[in-house]
This record gives structure tokens, C-alpha cells and sequence, in this order.
């Protein structure tokens, strides 16, 4: 539980520094919107499972 809560506040540390990246290098003025896509973009990546992560519980949950 300690381990899940840890993970999703660095995830989310993570994907705010990376909208704070976006922002700065962005050249649009709508800083905001280049932090919240950014977040997005992060968040699903965590969330959206890898395929080696389906190659690891033996593929079971690839099924057409």
C-alpha cells in the first residue's frame, strides 16, 4: 500500500516536471495547456501496461 502511494506521487512529481519542461520549451504562450498535456502523457504511459509486461504474466492477458 506504502509502496503504491510512494509510486504514484513520484509518477506524478514526474509528470508535472516533465509539463514543466514542456511549458519552458514551448514557444505557444498557453503555458497550461502544455503542463496538462504533458501530464497526460506521462499518466498513460504509467497506466497503459507494456508488452513486456504481458510477456511477463505469460501473456495471459493478450487475448484477441
Amino acid at each position: 500500500m506504502i509502496s503504491t502511494l510512494i509510486e504514484i506521487f513520484a509518477m506524478s512529481v514526474l509528470a508535472l516536471g516533465t509539463g514543466f519542461l514542456a511549458a519552458t520549451l514551448s514557444n505557444d504562450e498557453n503555458y497550461a495547456s502544455a503542463i496538462v498535456i504533458a501530464f497526460i502523457a506521462v499518466m498513460a504511459a504509467w497506466v497503459i501496461p507494456s508488452p513486456i509486461e504481458y510477456a511477463v504474466i505469460g501473456g495471459g492477458a493478450v487475448r484477441p
